[in-house]
């Protein structure tokens, strides 16, 4: 039967099946999940093409080296990581002593990403070296043993320290305890010499052409 010779009723009931079918082919077509699974695709195909500009990028960015120096926790850093310091727009309570007046090559001052946020939250960063730095080791202390070093030492610090067990870095474990010494009376008594220190050590030899010995004790001078 033709369009022309179906009644209204007919005609209509056509026309819904054919709206249905439309429908239902659009839907097929541009579905949301039909859509989302493209829109994966595109980006699945626009980051293969890409990797190469991204590792181009990514060389780019490091061939200077860390070359930057942070004037205040004073870290070696890549240009991406600091910015140049501007020292009239630090208007903040922090003390101008936490900046180390430290250039980097081209005689510049830069600041980390880091230390920048806490100055411009008025805070002072955890990793500033200001009012920390070591003092060098004076060259009579420093050709001292383990031992003398303790001897003249004006706190003993006792402390455990482990080794981990895969990169075999030592740590500290547990408490610490500081213990204050008077090395007074000992740096008073130190040096002695042999002569003065009332110990006599004693060598029982076969023979003196011996370099070896049988016995060998150390006595002390006030024994009579």
């Amino acid at each position: 039967m033709s369009y022309k010779e179906m009644g209204t009723s007919e005609k209509e009931a056509c026309l819904e099946r054919n709206k249905s079918n439309m429908k239902r082919k659009y839907y097929a077509i541009n579905s949301p999940q039909k859509e989302k699974k493209q829109g994966a695709y595109k980006k699945r195909k626009s980051t293969k093409h890409n990797l190469d500009y991204f590792i181009c990028n990514f060389h780019n960015k490091i061939k200077e080296g860390p070359c930057y120096i942070c004037s205040v926790c004073n870290r070696l850093l890549y240009k991406k990581s600091v910015k140049l310091l501007n020292r009239n727009s630090c208007n903040s309570p922090v003390p101008k002593s936490v900046f180390t007046n430290i250039t980097s090559f081209d005689n510049k001052e830069y600041i980390c990403s880091t230390c920048h946020s806490k100055v411009a939250k008025a805070k002072i960063p955890c990793q500033v070296v200001y009012n920390m730095s070591v003092d060098e080791i004076p060259v009579e202390h420093a050709l001292l043993e383990k031992l003398e070093q303790i001897l003249i030492a004006q706190r003993i610090v006792f402390e455990k320290i482990i080794i981990m067990p895969k990169e075999q870095q030592k740590k500290m474990s547990g408490a610490i305890c500081n213990v204050p010494v008077d090395c007074d009376q000992t740096c008073k008594v130190l040096p002695r010499p042999p002569e003065r220190s009332g110990i006599i050590m004693l060598k029982l030899k076969r023979k003196l052409v011996f370099r070896g010995h049988v016995y060998f004790h150390i006595f002390s001078s006030s024994i009579h």
